[in-house]
């Protein structure tokens, strides 16, 4: 009989909640908030995972059908082969590279979009833990131009183009 990934987790949760009730109170919310972490953070990378494969899809279909007419043009005429091939070859590489740009710019917005939702995760977590601790609303108090000089300061890579809470959760998250 052969387990499966689904019977893993199940096993897996039913082995943590039956822990978690045995703990007290206090590691119990612990171990309940980083399950949910784990969870929030497998969802996100799920999801730049899954854009990721759907553009890339898309680039296979792109060139498949640019492939296509490549060669229905070599069939119907030998002197405008080289030439079809050229145009055929450039609009490729053109669409590929565009592709590409586009996949990145989607993989950073998803990893934005992950860094601050593990950011809101991390903050709900101290106030969990500690309700009076502030140390968790430092950087939400700075500016756009603050978190960009302190994303500077860090190398973090596409800071120019991030918003104020992409810079938040990009410096929350390089902070660790």
């Amino acid at each position: 009989m052969t387990t499966t990934i689904d019977q893993l987790s199940e096993r897996m949760t039913a082995a943590l909640d039956e822990a978690e009730e045995r703990l007290p109170v206090v590691p119990a919310r612990i171990l309940r908030l980083e399950r949910t972490i784990a969870g929030r953070t497998t969802d996100a990378v799920v999801s730049v995972a899954n854009a990721a494969r759907a553009s890339i899809e898309r680039v296979n279909t792109q060139a498949a059908t640019s492939a296509k007419t490549v060669v229905g043009t070599a069939r119907r005429s030998v002197t405008s082969t080289l030439d079809t091939a050229r145009t055929g070859y450039r609009t490729v590489v053109g669409q590929g590279s565009a592709q590409i740009s586009r996949v990145g710019d989607a993989a950073e917005r998803e990893m934005a979009r992950a860094n601050q939702r593990i950011a809101e995760t991390a903050a709900d977590a101290i106030e969990v833990i500690d309700p009076d601790d502030d140390a968790s609303t430092g950087y939400d108090r700075w500016t756009r131009e603050e978190l960009y000089e302190k994303a500077v300061e860090l190398d973090i890579s596409g800071r120019s183009s991030m918003d104020k809470a992409e810079l938040l959760a990009a410096v929350r998250s390089h902070q660790g």
